[in-house]
């Protein structure tokens, strides 16, 4: 819980309630950490991923209208922004 907390830039009784309230909906299982007593793994359900690929289909139906609006420079230019964000993120990740 930590770890998300540190990712969100948010406090860990935030992130723990806003975790129990996905545990009530089922969308993530919370088990214990096999290699430390003091961590809980959380892990999407079935149900989770459900949701996360409805939510991801329905904001890419939402920017499409947008999308189709810009010329080819820019939607390039907006590539290149997320695969550099995505790469910042992934080192972010690999740091710890």
């Amino acid at each position: 819980i930590s770890d998300i907390a540190a990712l969100e830039s948010s406090s860990q009784p935030t992130i723990t309630n806003h975790i129990k309230r996905l545990e009530a909906e089922q969308l993530v299982e919370r088990s214990a950490d096999a290699t430390d007593a003091r961590a809980w793994k959380i892990t999407l359900t079935e149900k989770g991923l459900q949701e996360l690929a409805s939510l991801r289909t329905s904001l890419g139906s939402s920017l499409e209208p947008y999308l189709a609006q810009l010329p080819q420079r820019d939607l390039k230019a907006l590539r290149q922004g997320i695969e550099a964000m995505r790469r910042l993120m992934a080192a972010d990740r690999l740091r710890g």
